[in-house]
C-alpha cells in the first residue's frame, strides 16, 4: 500500500509543477487565460484519475495481503465471500470481452480459477478486482464502499479520525473536488472557477486522504492477522 501512495505523491508532485507554471508571467498574461484554464481543468481530472488508481493500487495490495494470511475462509466476512463472487463474476465477464477480441484467454482462465478456488476453504485467492471498482468516479460513497467491502465498519468515522490534525473535513472535500472534476470533464469548466492555486490545495488533500485510507487499512489487516 505504501508503494501506492509514493505513486500518488509523486503524480500529486507533477500537479503541483503545473501549479506553479501556471503562477508564471507568461502564464498570467490575459491573452493566455483560455489555455490556463484549459490546463487546470485538465490537471483536476487528472488528478482524479490518480486518486482513483491509487484506491485500486491499494484494494490489491490489502487483498493480496489477506490472501498471504492463508486463514480460514469462514473467518473473514461473510460480506468478502459475496463480493468476491458477485464483483468477480462482474470482473470476469469484462475480461472475457477484452479477451475474446485479443484471441488471448489467459487472463480469463486465471479470474476464473480465482473465483472457484473459493472451494479450498484454505489457500483461496479471493479476486482483487472484484474489490476495486470505482465506478470511474472516486466520490465519498465510493471510499465508504471500498472500506465496507473489506469490514471497516463507520469508513468516514475512521477515517477522520486519523487524518493529519488541521486538514478540512475529507468528505465534505472529496464532494466538492468530485463536483469540480465532473465539470471539467462534461463541460470543460464551465461551471468552475478553479485556479491554478487551487490545483495545489486538491493534491494535499488527496495525499492526506490517501495516507489515512492506508491506516485504515493496513489496522484491518492487522485485526485479520488475530483472527
Amino acid at each position: 500500500m505504501l508503494d501506492a501512495l509514493a505513486a500518488l505523491r509523486k503524480n500529486v508532485n507533477r500537479i503541483n509543477k503545473v501549479a506553479d507554471l501556471l503562477s508564471t508571467p507568461v502564464a498570467l498574461a490575459p491573452e493566455m487565460l483560455p489555455a490556463a484554464e484549459a490546463i487546470v481543468c485538465g490537471s483536476v481530472v487528472l488528478l482524479s484519475g490518480y486518486f482513483e488508481n491509487f484506491l485500486k493500487d491499494c484494494m490489491r495490495s490489502f487483498i493480496d495481503g489477506v490472501n498471504g494470511m492463508r486463514k480460514p475462509l469462514s473467518k473473514l466476512p461473510a460480506k468478502m465471500h459475496r463480493i468476491h463472487f458477485e464483483k468477480g463474476a462482474r470482473a470476469l465477464a469484462k475480461q472475457i470481452k477484452e479477451d475474446w477480441k485479443s484471441g488471448d484467454t489467459s487472463k480469463t482462465q486465471d479470474l476464473a480459477d480465482l473465483l472457484a478456488s473459493l472451494a479450498a476453504i484454505q489457500g483461496y485467492r479471493l479476486v482483487w478486482e472484484a474489490f476495486a471498482d470505482t465506478r470511474s468516479n472516486p466520490g465519498p460513497d465510493v471510499v465508504e464502499e471500498f472500506l465496507r467491502s473489506v469490514g471497516v465498519q463507520d469508513p468516514w468515522g475512521k477515517l477522520r479520525s486519523e487524518t493529519i490534525p488541521g486538514k478540512v473535513d475529507l468528505a465534505v472535500f472529496l464532494t466538492s473536488f468530485i463536483e469540480v472534476c465532473n465539470d471539467c470533464a462534461h463541460t470543460g469548466g464551465a461551471n468552475s472557477k478553479t485556479v491554478a492555486s487551487d490545483l495545489l490545495v486538491f493534491g494535499d488533500n488527496l495525499v492526506a486522504l490517501a495516507q489515512a485510507t492506508i491506516t485504515v487499512l493496513s489496522a484491518q489487516l492487522g485485526n485479520f492477522s488475530t483472527l
